[in-house]
């Protein structure tokens, strides 16, 4: 199955420029006018060595009924049994780059990446199952084109399905991967 192209919301950006014969640095900041969605972060070049480094950040998007489920998000919403209505999600990332004299092709290649997302109590459906308080801080690290998941807790407060679960907790992992394919993620120490 084909699925749509996803639509990315109307948004506004604000950019400052810092340029002298050395270095260039931008500062960014973008936001969406029908939905609570903050980007901000600056990207800093060394125009010598050709070194960069960056740092974005989503503020915190909080989740419920009446205001906004991650439906109204992403358009066109492709998966009509599942939502998230509940919680908050933070995201922050740094990053640091460079040219690689040997792939003409890409002009710079990632050298570091430290990412967080948070999940705070998030909550929705994936029919006939409703999850509640989902938590987790997810620490994403990234070296050239690998990258791993660090042992990461997770806490999911209440599963309703045709059994409820409530208090489940576990840990997820994964070893490295290469930024073009999906990685193999563990679960451990289960607890419910």
């Amino acid at each position: 199955t084909k699925m749509a192209a996803i639509q990315i919301p109307a948004s506004t950006w604000q950019t400052r420029y810092s340029v002298d014969p050395t270095s260039v640095t931008v500062h960014f900041r973008g936001q969406t006018p029908r939905h609570p969605l903050h980007l901000a972060g600056q990207v800093g070049l060394d125009l010598l060595t050709s070194e960069g480094s960056g740092t974005i950040s989503l503020k915190p998007i909080r989740f419920a009924p009446q205001t906004l489920a991650l439906s109204q998000l992403i358009q066109p919403w492709p998966f009509l049994k599942m939502d998230l209505i509940h919680g908050t999600v933070s995201a922050s990332a740094d990053i640091t780059f460079g040219k690689d004299p040997t792939i003409a092709s890409k002009p710079f290649q990632l050298t570091r990446l430290h990412g967080i997302v948070d999940l705070k109590e998030l909550g929705g459906f994936m029919s006939p199952t409703i999850m509640e308080g989902l938590t987790t801080h997810v620490e994403i690290l990234g070296e050239h084109d690998t990258f791993r998941l660090s042992p990461t807790p997770l806490h999911i407060r209440h599963i309703q399905t045709a059994v409820d679960v409530t208090d489940t907790s576990f840990i997820l992992s994964s070893g490295t991967f290469h930024q073009a394919s999906v990685p193999t993620i563990s679960a451990t120490n289960l607890s419910t």
